[in-house]
């Protein structure tokens, strides 16, 4: 079995990357005579940690037809389709060399690798982990419905990690059973919680709008300044863009040095759990939050947005918390819910309990390779 999977990243932070690795990585301990090569946009450290996994790569750019903003201009449009073609050529002449059984798109972002496929005669399916959209800094650059159609014609099968993207885009489909769901996987090692002598929040992921870092800024000021309890928020996964320099300025304006900490991006998320009493993620747009499932896994309470993918993970009052986006009041009131010890202890282990089987290697490669094997 030889597989090209397309990522539409070269860097490792991100949920959609995490599940690319994970899966490699589960094929070659499950199935190690499979032959798996990668196509990359551009040099990254995800090179170095798939490469221990794969048989070879190539670094062929994969033009986008997500665009940043909601604007979309006539000239971007016409530009960045011909900049599609243009590297579906690349992309075609590499399939052609490694003569996959499958070529497999991680992600809505390009369409150029799946483009390549229906040129070439491969065998082509879409691993989808995001609805563009509904977030509040991006969008498609073509009408979704017109994308959806692409999408199923240039496709044997569409793979989503959540309920909720199966819903939101099988109505755009003629045959709307194209669309599956499967269950990635979230291994991470057990942790031993450090004692702290302060409340700590964290929150991890890209400093963007749709994450939502300022929301989690101004829930911790009405803490401060309403509540006045003792607390700090760790905000793990700052860039060096406008959005961060933006909320490291709100930081300051409102006086909150003492209690947030702005952190680089890490590949050592663990040491930051180990020292967290509550997850906070604040999105507009999720296709199934990574973090969640990786806190809960570690019986880490998460107080999140009431966005439905988060739904199928949290039962609010039951094992998290959910508020609406926007309400920093309503945040805040659920993170002095969270500062009593009991009650966290309480929810974190009913989030063990209704995750601790599920979301498992051996779970994902299964439901991976049954799919695939249907079209051998």
């Amino acid at each position: 079995m030889k597989i090209v999977f397309i990522s539409h990243l070269a860097h490792s932070q991100g949920g959609a990357q995490g599940v690319l690795v994970d899966l490699i990585k589960g094929l070659k301990q499950y199935y190690p005579e499979y032959q798996i090569y990668i196509i990359f946009p551009k040099k990254g450290d995800l090179i170095d940690i798939c490469s221990p996994y794969i048989n070879g790569y190539k670094i062929i750019k994969q033009p986008w037809w997500i665009i940043p903003g909601k604007k979309i201009k006539c000239h971007t449009a016409i530009g960045r389709f011909f900049r599609i073609v243009k590297y579906a050529i690349k992309t075609l002449q590499y399939l052609r060399k490694i003569q996959p059984d499958f070529v497999i798109t991680n992600t809505l972002a390009s369409p150029t690798a799946a483009l390549a496929a229906y040129w070439g005669k491969f065998k082509h399916i879409w691993f989808i982990h995001e609805i563009p959209t509904l977030s509040t800094d991006c969008t498609f650059l073509y009408r979704e419905k017109y994308i959806c159609k692409y999408i199923e014609n240039s496709s044997i099968k569409i793979l989503s990690v959540s309920e909720a993207i199966s819903t939101y885009y099988s109505r755009y489909l003629t045959d709307k059973t194209k669309i599956e769901r499967i269950h990635y996987a979230i291994e991470i090692p057990s942790i031993t919680s450090t004692p702290n002598h302060i409340y700590t929040l964290i929150m991890v992921g890209s400093f963007n709008e749709n994450k939502g870092q300022k929301e989690a800024v101004y829930a911790s000021n009405i803490v401060k300044n309403k509540y006045q309890i003792p607390f700090q928020l760790l905000l793990v996964g700052a860039n060096k863009d406008k959005y961060t320099h933006e909320v490291k300025e709100i930081i300051k304006q409102e006086g909150l040095t003492q209690q947030i900490k702005v952190i680089d991006f890490t590949s050592s998320i663990i040491d930051y759990y180990q020292q967290a009493d509550v997850l906070i993620t604040c999105s507009a747009s999720e296709g199934l939050p990574r973090v969640i499932i990786e806190a809960q896994k570690l019986g880490i309470p998460v107080i999140a947005t009431s966005i439905q993918p988060n739904k199928e993970l949290i039962e609010s009052g039951y094992n998290g918390l959910l508020y609406q986006r926007g309400s920093y009041s309503e945040l805040a009131q659920h993170i002095i819910e969270l500062s009593d010890k009991q009650k966290r202890k309480k929810m974190s282990e009913y989030a063990v309990n209704r995750i601790k089987d599920l979301y498992t290697m051996k779970g994902f490669i299964t439901e991976f390779t049954k799919t695939i094997d249907k079209y051998e």
